[in-house]
């Protein structure tokens, strides 16, 4: 009769309550090192949102939106989004300020801004602040939900030649030299003797004499010779060098501008905005070269500094802090590729825009505007 041992039965439960115990704490360990990898993979998202953002902020030129790159609020917002969509991070947790070198702040990009301030100085600094959220997917007490804080600080850097910079966005003009017409004397014909050359004679050998010797054996001497005077030379005069007639260069007028038919004018100022009238009343094409702001009223509280230029509703200038007198704009400081916009049609009219930083005072303004075709034209309100 077959018998069952009851220390086999005692050893099979013995594994299966071991394994019981040890299997919360295997589940307690694999979840908390998928947790903390969870974390720490927010926190360098957080981490390098924040550094893309102002490095792009602190970059050096101008953005491909046409600004520099410390004031393209929507790029820096976009460089954060690049990373930030990786943990879900909203716009509302990125944050854009910036600081004068005591710590003060002047100045923010809120979301939706397209352009950040423009009384920006060298030495100032652009700060990106980013908080994430790491959500725990184990629910237990100990692991819950907690922020997580970035905060990048960089210094803006402007107005310093890097590689092949640009000119600087104010031209100063340079005095030119007007040369002065001198008149030159006409020669007078003096007359000078020409003494006439004299021939110069020729040398007559002299006769050697010559022994003949006769049939004896003692020679006899011949007569001498009579010695043949020898000639004087006469000195060739040294021939006068007769003076050339010089031709005086004749000065070329220069055609002068047919400048008829062009006029500006100011307009009523609106807020911080001041807009320029230009008329072409000429059948071809005219193109704005530069303007020179010779006075506008830089007070306290209004036109204290003058931001950005606008042709048609297209920038086509800025400035940084530009409020002394006179600002010349040249050819060279216009934004690239608006040759066409800066351009007048014949027989019409095109609308300049002036943003200052404050409000607009309604009179004290004296502007000039170049054309391409050389007239220049003066308004004043």
């Amino acid at each position: 009769m077959k018998q069952n041992n009851p220390k086999l039965y005692r050893k099979t439960g013995q594994g299966l309550v071991e394994f019981a115990l040890i299997f919360p704490l295997l589940l307690l360990l694999i979840f908390g090192v998928i947790e903390i990898g969870r974390a720490f993979y927010v926190y360098i998202v957080v981490t390098s949102t924040s550094r893309e953002a102002a490095r792009y902020g602190s970059a050096v030129g101008t953005s491909e939106n046409g600004v520099p790159f410390y004031r393209d609020c929507a790029g820096i917002r976009q460089a954060a989004n690049r990373i930030a969509i990786l943990a879900n991070i909203p716009d509302q947790d990125i944050v854009i300020e910036y600081l004068h070198p005591d710590g003060s702040l002047y100045g923010s990009c809120a979301v939706g801004t397209v352009m950040g301030p423009a009384s920006t100085q060298l030495g100032d600094r652009i700060v990106v602040r980013v908080k994430g959220t790491f959500h725990s997917i184990v629910p237990l007490q100990p692991l819950q939900d907690f922020e997580i804080h970035s905060r990048t600080v960089r210094t803006i850097v402007k107005d310093v030649a890097v590689g092949t910079a640009d000119l600087p966005l104010v031209s100063t003009p340079t005095k030119t030299s007007t040369p002065t017409e001198t008149s030159t004397p006409l020669p007078t014909n003096t007359a000078t003797s020409t003494p006439t050359p004299t021939e110069t004679p020729t040398f007559t050998p002299t006769p050697t004499p010559t022994l003949t010797p006769t049939e004896t054996l003692t020679p006899t001497p011949g007569p001498s010779p009579t010695p043949t005077d020898t000639p004087t030379f006469t000195p060739t005069p040294t021939p006068t060098d007769t003076p050339t007639i010089t031709p005086t260069p004749t000065p070329t007028a220069t055609p002068t501008p047919i400048c008829s038919g062009i006029a500006i004018s100011f307009g009523e100022p609106s807020a911080n905005k001041l807009e320029l009238r230009i008329e072409n009343g000429q059948p071809g094409p005219i193109r704005v070269e530069s303007l020179t702001f010779s006075l506008w009223p830089n007070g306290a509280e209004q036109n204290k500094y003058l931001n950005s230029i606008s042709m048609n509703g297209s920038q086509i200038w800025a400035g940084t802090k530009v409020d002394w007198i006179p600002v010349v704009i040249s050819a060279v400081n216009w934004f690239p590729n608006t040759t066409e916009i800066r351009q007048v049609p014949g027989g019409s009219t095109r609308f300049m825009q002036f943003l200052f930083e404050k409000n607009a005072l309604p009179t004290g303004y004296n502007l000039t505007v170049t054309f391409d075709n050389g007239c220049s034209r003066n308004t004043t309100r």
